[in-house]
């Protein structure tokens, strides 16, 4: 994955990735130690950074995940969220009701107000992906059309 400057990073990382196919059953790296590791201590602080003053140029105090989501592709969004130390597991696992999932935070447009959550399930097993848009407080929700603008201008072309 190529990197235009170290401020498409969130604590050095270009992308966070759940996959429990990472673990096999007689590794020393256990699914407990994997699951404490990648959402106990990295995704906790990869969301805590996002909204601390100074830690980034524009740091995130909200956010709102907008995608094509669901067995039915559909459009959708979330209400505007503060961005916390919870909040990327929010987005990750809390939006959906499903086990099996892989999923993948990309940052490489984090200081330019967007991370791409692509992540595969029950409902989607080709995947789908949620775009979690920096926004304010009072966001009113976005419609399709402005989404689909953002995207093309930041070259992350959705296809419909």
């Amino acid at each position: 994955m190529e990197v235009r400057n170290d401020m498409d990073k969130l604590l050095g990382y270009t992308e966070w990735v759940w996959d429990e196919s990472e673990v096999e059953e007689d590794d020393e790296w256990s699914y407990e130690q994997y699951a404490d590791w990648k959402i106990g201590e990295l995704l906790p602080e990869l969301s805590a950074t996002l909204s601390s003053p100074g830690s980034m140029d524009n740091h995130w105090e909200y956010a709102i995940g907008v995608g094509y989501v669901g067995w039915m592709n559909s459009f959708g969004q979330t209400e505007v969220k503060e961005v916390d130390s919870v909040f990327l597991k929010y987005m990750v696992f809390d939006t959906l009701n499903d086990s099996n999932l892989v999923a993948k935070l990309d940052f490489t447009k984090v200081e330019s107000g967007v991370i791409t959550l692509t992540r595969s399930h029950h409902d989607r097993p080709m995947g789908e992906t949620i775009y979690l848009f920096r926004c304010e407080e009072d966001q009113e929700m976005l419609d399709e059309e402005q989404v689909l603008t953002k995207l093309k201008e930041l070259g992350l072309d959705e296809e419909e």
